[in-house]
């Protein structure tokens, strides 16, 4: 199972791509509260490190 875990709760923001058990790449950035700027970027920067799409993707976890 492919999962897209995203984390938005703090000024820092996260994304991560984890198969089964294994964390497949992880990023964050702390550039304050810009996350309708950094998010996206960062979403499609580690599907592509893993060589996915959103397709690939079987559960979207998120922390609002």
């Amino acid at each position: 199972m492919n999962i897209l875990a995203v984390d938005t709760a703090g000024k820092s923001a996260a994304v991560a791509i984890l198969r089964d058990d294994t964390l497949l790449y992880e990023t964050q950035c702390n550039n304050g509260m810009t996350h309708s700027e950094t998010l996206m970027p960062m979403i499609d920067t580690c599907l592509k490190m893993c060589g996915m799409t959103c397709a690939d993707i079987d559960l979207y976890g998120v922390n609002a």
